[in-house]
């Protein structure tokens, strides 16, 4: 299980984000509704699992070049 602890932080997005659900801007991500939350966690995701794959191919392309999967 995945715990995620309380916060107080009130901070703003490193860019304003659109919301093609609400077609609104938000600037902070405690203005945002729920439903624009559920988008943002979902998008976040889903760009996470794209770089994990593009990371674990780059991985398997350096292991194959360094010889680790060559036959004995």
């Amino acid at each position: 299980m995945i715990e995620i602890k309380e916060s107080d932080a009130t901070l703003g997005f490193a860019s304003p984000v659109f919301f093609e659900r609400t077609d609104k801007i938000r600037e902070r991500v405690v203005d945002c509704s729920r439903e624009e939350l559920i988008d943002l966690v979902f998008s976040q995701l889903g760009m996470l699992e794209e770089m994990q794959g593009f990371f674990e191919r780059v991985n398997t392309k350096l292991e194959h070049h360094l010889g680790y999967h060559e036959p004995l």
